[in-house]
């Protein structure tokens, strides 16, 4: 089964929607959209739990791309601010509507 993420930039500027093609507690595996570009660090939303990990970029086998991940932002709390803000709004707008 395909997972969806959504990969933003770390200032994001930029943002699109790629899969999660594994996943394990401390990385993933994904597959990016055909001449997209990926940063060395950047911020990987996991859809399905509305989660955002700061994500880094360890191999690159286009489209694929391994990369760990740390932290684990909740987007799914109301209290949120500034650029965190900005990251409930991507996955919000990622997200399966009810």
């Amino acid at each position: 089964m395909l997972l969806t993420a959504v990969v933003a930039y770390p200032d994001l500027s930029v943002s699109y929607r790629c899969a999660i093609r594994d996943r394990s507690e401390g990385g993933a595996r994904l597959k990016l959209p055909d001449g997209l570009l990926l940063p060395h660090r950047f911020w990987m939303i996991d859809v399905a739990s509305g989660v955002a990990f700061e994500a880094e970029a360890v191999w690159r086998r286009y489209p694929e791309v391994g990369v760990t991940l740390t932290g684990g932002l909740d987007l799914k709390s109301q209290t949120l601010v500034g650029p965190e803000r900005r990251l409930h709004a991507l996955w919000v707008e990622a997200a399966p509507r009810r």
